[in-house]
């Protein structure tokens, strides 16, 4: 009776096929369910979609939102709020 081998090459997992990789295409999604393709955003979303941080959008107090679990913010409301605020360089 011969012995398992035991170094972790010959117990690695199998190199991946473009058959054996429809996962990929469950973990990405359909390409509507983008945050930035959705009316509303959680506060997390919002924070991600502004390059800021969290803390900073709660504390911000320009941004209308929607008070639930989770909190949600419009993208129209996000977008308005970046086009008066943004910083453009002069020539």
């Amino acid at each position: 009776m011969t012995k398992p081998p035991t170094s972790t090459v010959a117990t690695a997992a199998p190199l991946h096929t473009p058959e054996s990789q429809p996962e990929l295409a469950i973990v990405d999604g359909p390409r509507d369910t983008h945050p930035i393709c959705q009316p509303y955003l959680t506060t997390t979303e919002a924070a991600r979609y502004l390059r800021r941080s969290v803390s900073w959008l709660l504390r911000c107090g320009q941004i209308p939102y929607v008070r639930g679990h989770p909190n949600v913010y419009s993208v129209k409301d996000l977008d308005e709020w970046f086009e008066r605020n943004k910083w453009v360089p002069k020539d």
